[in-house]
């Protein structure tokens, strides 16, 4: 439950409580009561995550870098490269990454997370168009690409046209 008051936190921007809950589930973890292997992995792995998004909204860069690298190894570890669950902690790494001004290693992660998506959820998916949005943007805004930057974002939005219809923001 703290983790989901943590996330209800940092969405409506209370950064404090957020944290507070987010630290709460993480010593929780710690010594849990009894579940299952699977559900203490899945839980930490989310408390994590979400834990890296505070820091970086909070400014702490560096420290949002090492959560999220910490969450990349660990669902590395549990579910193997190839596995949909390690694309969340591989792209808040890249924000935070990105936000320290470290562009080539950032660059190469929404690379890696559009061709991880795209294999997991296929070349049309609304996941894959959100990642490709993310790559035209960053592209567009700090590779100076804006012919690739274009490419990316067109086919982000001829998805999204085929999947929600042309009236969609």
């Amino acid at each position: 439950i703290y983790a989901e008051l943590g996330t209800t936190y940092l969405d409506s921007g209370d950064l404090p409580q957020a944290a507070q809950a987010y630290e709460k589930a993480m010593r929780l973890l710690e010594n849990p009561p009894e579940a299952s292997a699977r559900e203490l992995a899945n839980r930490d792995l989310h408390v994590k995550t979400q834990y890296a998004q505070l820091l970086r909204k909070a400014g702490k860069y560096a420290e949002s870098e090492t959560v999220a690298r910490t969450a990349l190894t660990a669902a590395l570890a549990r579910f193997g490269s190839e596995h949909y669950s390690t694309l969340r902690p591989m792209r808040y790494l890249a924000d935070a990454l990105l936000d320290q001004g470290k562009k080539t290693e950032a660059e190469s992660l929404y690379r890696t997370v559009l061709k991880k998506v795209e294999a997991s959820w296929g070349p049309e998916s609304l996941e894959a168009a959100d990642s490709l949005n993310d790559l035209g943007w960053f592209l567009r805004r700090f590779g100076g690409d804006y012919h690739e930057a274009l490419h990316f974002l067109a086919r982000a939005e001829a998805i999204l046209e085929a999947r929600l219809g042309g009236h969609h923001p």
